[in-house]
């Protein structure tokens, strides 16, 4: 009885949706299909429209379409066979329908589309079964199309095309491809050891982890700092726990020394006016007269630049061997890693600073095979990486090889690292142990710690009693 109400409702939805698509007119179809996708992609929607029929390209149903009031908040662009290839624009096009006899114009059709990257949405209207369709999906096949959509009016009937049946699903306004590809390799060509970076070999990893889709939860930690910084103004010390008691007073310790010690050197700093005004912009650079050493030969388009074209300097000088005269012309990075390498210890200033004017922008690219699928994930992970900041952390490591093979002489180390507070720490933790220093204001804290750095005693510590060594006046006197 179950299975002959199931079977029955079943019957009823296959009716209904014959009768739905035999009332539909292909025309209504295309501009559903369209306000679907559109609605659906963030930016301004693109919809190309080409038309490959010989004469009358713009006529029947893609004409309607074209011409629907529906579609008037769309970016459309018309394309016919007779439209030169060199005079089409660049376009990403949101949605691509075609339409026409593609027979008698197979080269010329393969040509236009392969300038449009192969993850777009493609919706062909032809006949089924027919030579034409044929055509059509030989050429989105050779192209690597794997989101095609074939409609057939006068059958009324859908048909899709999965160019990569082992990869992908059949559907097109579904999720994206790539989030999925089953556990295959994404494999990466070297062509010599080392001949990619940190940030490529970064990318790679985290992408093809993306598209796995594997992941790991891990459970969240409250930073022992951030706590007590988020709840000091609702706790007190009575109320806190012993490690939080501790990284307190650390840190009231760590505050006294920062402002003992820094605050004269911040105070001479904001009243003592430096002796050159530092160089921001490349005008800057060209009132200063210093010259700018590069390889003209490599880059003589560098010889024909409106601002630095007159103080240009042929030389095959690298950045790692500067003669503390000259400016390059290098990457931001790469300098940001060489900075330090030209530290004066005695004047206790860099001799080389970064403009910030760029002296020019350029395209990051890296070639991948021929209309690759994975274009669209890596692309997207690329943007993700780079306008978050991900990329430059990934760099970081790299920064740091960099400062230890420069070396640690080139530094005056003046700065206080918690290191230098390990005495004091332990101390502290002693005090904690014998619930002495708890008990105590800072004021007391800061006497104690006194004698301990002054006598080098651990037992003046608990000042409170005597002990054999160490005289009383001196615990009174501190």
């Amino acid at each position: 009885m179950k299975s002959t109400r199931l079977l029955s409702l079943w019957l009823l939805s296959v009716s209904l949706l014959g009768y739905s698509l035999a009332r539909t007119s292909l025309t209504d179809f295309v501009l559903y299909l369209i306000k679907h996708r559109v609605g659906t992609v963030a930016g301004v929607p693109k919809v190309v429209f080409y038309g490959l029929s010989p004469q009358y390209p713009l006529s029947g149903v893609l004409g309607e379409v074209i011409r629907s009031p529906k579609l008037d908040h769309v970016s459309k662009l018309v394309i016919t066979r007779d439209m030169p290839q060199q005079d089409l624009p660049p376009f990403e096009p949101t949605l691509l329908i075609l339409h026409g006899n593609v027979s008698s114009f197979f080269d010329g059709c393969m040509d236009v589309l392969r300038m449009i990257i192969p993850y777009t949405r493609v919706i062909v209207l032809t006949r089924y079964p027919s030579r034409e369709l044929r055509n059509y999906a030989e050429i989105l096949q050779a192209l690597d199309f794997y989101h095609v959509y074939f409609l057939d009016g006068v059958r009324k009937v859908q048909i899709w095309l999965d160019v990569f049946t082992k990869y992908f699903e059949r559907e097109i306004f579904g999720p994206r491809h790539y989030r999925n590809l089953r556990g295959k390799p994404v494999t990466a060509l070297m062509y010599k050891d080392q001949s990619f970076s940190t940030l490529v070999l970064h990318w790679f990893s985290e992408t093809a982890h993306l598209m796995n889709s594997t992941f790991e939860r891990y459970p969240h930690k409250n930073d022992p700092f951030l706590l007590i910084i988020c709840g000091f103004e609702r706790r007190d010390l009575n109320k806190s726990k012993t490690l939080e008691i501790f990284i307190l007073h650390s840190m009231m310790i760590v505050m006294f020394f920062v402002f003992s010690a820094y605050e004269t050197i911040l105070l001479s700093w904001m009243t003592k006016s430096p002796s050159s005004h530092r160089l921001r912009t490349l005008a800057d650079l060209v009132e200063s007269g210093i010259k700018i050493k590069s390889d003209l030969v490599t880059h003589n388009n560098l010889i024909n630049h409106s601002i630095v074209g007159d103080i240009l300097v042929n030389s095959t000088e690298s950045v790692r061997n500067m003669d503390y005269v000259h400016a390059h012309i290098v990457g931001r990075e790469t300098a940001e890693r060489m900075i330090p390498r030209y530290y004066d210890p005695v004047q206790k200033l860099y001799r080389y600073t970064i403009l910030d004017q760029p002296f020019s922008m350029f395209i990051q690219s890296y070639r991948f095979k021929f209309r690759s699928p994975l274009m669209e994930g890596f692309t997207r992970t690329m943007f993700v990486f780079f306008e978050s900041g991900i990329s430059k952390q990934w760099n970081a490591p790299l920064n740091w090889r960099t400062e230890r093979y420069i070396g640690e002489d080139v530094y005056d180390d003046d700065d206080l690292h918690f290191s230098d507070l390990m005495p004091i720490w332990a101390a502290l933790l002693l005090g904690d142990t014998t619930d002495v220093i708890c008990t105590r204001d800072l004021l007391a804290i800061v006497s104690s710690i006194d004698i301990i750095c002054t006598r080098d005693h651990l037992t003046t510590i608990s000042s409170g009693s005597h002990h054999p060594g160490v005289p009383e006046k001196d615990v009174t006197t501190a």
